[in-house]
C-alpha cells in the first residue's frame, strides 16, 4: 500500500473494510502516508443501531482503537 500510494501520489484511494491496523502500519512506515493518499474510506461505526461490541462500537472501530490513542 505504502509503495503505491507513494508511487501514486494524490491519485489513490483507500478502502478500510476492517481494523485500521494495516493504514497505522502504513503511517509508521512512511509518516507522510496520510498526505499522499487522496481519500480514506472507513467501513465502521454503528448509526441508528446499538453496536456488535458494547452499545456504542462496531468490532472493527473497536479493535482499532489503540490505534486511534497513538
Amino acid at each position: 500500500m505504502v509503495n503505491k500510494v507513494s508511487e501514486f501520489p494524490g491519485e489513490v484511494s483507500v478502502l478500510a473494510l476492517g481494523p485500521l491496523t494495516n493504514v497505522a502500519l502504513a503511517i509508521k512506515r512512511d509518516p507522510s502516508f496520510a498526505s499522499k493518499v487522496n481519500k480514506i474510506v472507513v467501513l465502521g461505526g454503528a448509526f441508528f443501531v446499538a453496536g456488535n461490541v458494547n452499545p456504542a462500537a462496531e468490532a472493527n472501530e473497536q479493535m482499532s482503537l489503540w490505534l486511534a490513542l497513538t
